[in-house]
Formats: C-alpha cells, sequence, structure tokens
C-alpha cells in the first residue's frame, strides 16, 4: 500500500511530466518555416498530424495534473488518519497504564473503556 510519501513523490513526477509536455508544447517551433512549400495534400497532412499530436499532449498533460491532484489528496488523507492513529496510540497507551493501576475491589472506581481504533475510510490508506 502506498503511503502519505509515496503519493506525495509520484505527484510530483505527475507534475514534472505535465510540466515537461507544456514545455514541450510551447517550445516546439512551427512545422510551416520559410523554406516550407504550401498547398497540396501534404500540407493538410501535415496540419491534421500537428494539429492531432498537439490535441494529444495537451489532454495528457491535463490528465497528469489530475492525477496529481488526486495523489495529493490521498496523501493529505493518508496524513489525517496517520494523525488520528497517532492519537488513538496515546490513548491506548493511556487506556493500558490505567487498566495496570485498575483495582477491581474498588467499587468507586470508574470503569474502563478501551479505546476505539480509528476507520480507515479507504483500502489504500496506509500508514
Amino acid at each position: 500500500m502506498p503511503t502519505a510519501d509515496t503519493f506525495d513523490a509520484a505527484a510530483r513526477s505527475f507534475e514534472q511530466a505535465a510540466e515537461e509536455l507544456d514545455l514541450l508544447l510551447h517550445s516546439t517551433p512551427s512545422h510551416f518555416g520559410p523554406d516550407t512549400l504550401w498547398g497540396g495534400l501534404l500540407t493538410m497532412v501535415a496540419d491534421l498530424t500537428v494539429s492531432t499530436s498537439t490535441a494529444t499532449v495537451s489532454t495528457t498533460a491535463s490528465a497528469l495534473a489530475e492525477y496529481a491532484a488526486t495523489c495529493r489528496r490521498r496523501a493529505s488523507t493518508c496524513r489525517a488518519f496517520a494523525a488520528e492513529m497517532a492519537i488513538h496510540e496515546e490513548e491506548l497507551r493511556r487506556y493500558e497504564s490505567a487498566l495496570a493501576r485498575f483495582d477491581p475491589f474498588d467499587l468507586e472506581a470508574a470503569p474502563l473503556r478501551r479505546p476505539s481504533r480509528p476507520s480507515r475510510l479507504f483500502s489504500w490508506i496506509e500508514v
């Protein structure tokens, strides 16, 4: 299971790939330079190929950015669960300490209640 750090690393990779695609898209020179012959079927094919490639790169960059955002949200969810688990572990230590001091013959002693473990909302959460 991936941890928050793993999700953060994946998000950085997705963001870097999206940035590189965006840079590629904006830094690629035009396919029609001063020495290009215009007209005919080749011009239409070149235009269509470049337009299709541009659309594909743009769509892919957007998808990578969305994947990065999903990874960031999941990392945040993992961290929130880790914080809940840390609180639970502290409450459990206090409970075990109180249980060790508990006198079952003391009629005025408050009953002890074991703290509940936080529920894991998603199967992909790992701490």
